[in-house]
């Protein structure tokens, strides 16, 4: 039952990280771009925030670990909405791409170590390298990184009638 659980959560989030690489694709403006960095950032405090429970279950409330993401999403958004006009007019031609990817595959992690903890307990988590073996070697740090590649070029494959468009010499 768990095992089943998990996966729904996990295709849940895999849903929206291809949502938010899909938006990172199509932004337009700075605003849009913060929104991308905001929303990989969210989601990667979450998961910081469900491990950190998920080995201090007595010292560490839910509630807290609601309270820190509330912190990082006021912190954020409420100098963002200071100058969100002046974001929305400044054009964004590219350039962050290397660090949207280095956010998701960041998220990706963090994803398969919250699960494998959840699922097997942190008496497996005794070190450094058992924390990144049992976190990358996963089918919660594969299932969702080739789920959201596929979902990407699927989708870039319809809208374009082709993934790679070459320019014409």
């Amino acid at each position: 039952m768990d095992l089943l659980l998990y996966s729904g959560i996990a295709s849940v989030m895999v849903v929206v990280i291809v949502a938010i690489l899909y938006l990172s694709e199509r932004v337009k403006n700075y605003a849009g771009l913060f929104l991308v960095y905001f929303l990989l950032g969210m989601m990667a405090i979450m998961f910081l925030s469900a491990i950190y429970y998920l080995y201090y279950p007595p010292s560490f409330s839910l509630a807290l670990a609601f309270l820190t993401n509330s912190i990082y999403m006021v912190s954020l958004l409420v100098p963002f909405f200071l100058v969100a006009k002046k974001l929305t007019s400044k054009e964004y031609r590219g350039g962050h791409e290397i660090y949207i990817s280095v956010l998701a595959v960041i998220n990706e992690f963090l994803m398969g170590y919250t699960f494998n903890l959840a699922y097997l307990g942190s008496s497996y988590f005794e070190n450094t390298l058992d924390v990144f073996n049992y976190s990358v070697n996963s089918y919660w740090f594969f299932y969702p990184m080739m789920a959201e590649m596929l979902s990407l070029y699927i989708i870039n494959y319809i809208r374009n009638g082709n993934v790679r468009k070459d320019p014409s010499p």
